[in-house]
């Protein structure tokens, strides 16, 4: 059973329109979203709407609550690290920045990816 839904954006326009099974998140109006936020709710399941995403796409899956129920594992082993700024002859700064982490999918069927089509003017 799912409990998270990754969105394009036209899925997204789908998902706030089923009502009264989607509860869109609080304060989403007071700043504009600059990349994958989470917009509510869908029976129970976490909608986030992800613009870099293909706009009619969409991915489910299931996030447990210890590594043993995850198909996939982020572990980051060098978290975000600055360094000093520094300026070149020609006066352009310059700043480094270096972060590294291991990715691994334990179980690829704890997801599934789905697109929807015959949209028409509904999603404009």
């Amino acid at each position: 059973m799912a409990n998270f839904i990754i969105c394009g954006n036209n899925v997204a326009r789908v998902i706030k329109q089923l009502k009264p099974d989607f509860v869109p998140e609080a304060g989403l109006d007071k700043t504009p979203p600059t990349g994958p936020i989470k917009i509510g709710t869908l029976n129970g399941r976490v909608v986030i709407q992800n613009p870099f995403k293909s706009t009619n796409t969409y991915t489910m899956g299931y996030k447990g609550d210890n590594y043993l129920m995850a198909g996939f594992i982020y572990s980051p082993y060098i978290p975000l690290f600055a360094t000093p700024t520094l300026i070149t002859s020609d006066l352009m700064v310059q700043k480094g920045f270096l972060s590294s982490a291991g990715f691994k999918v334990i179980n690829a069927g704890m997801f599934c990816a789905g697109t929807i089509s015959n949209l028409g003017s509904y999603a404009e």
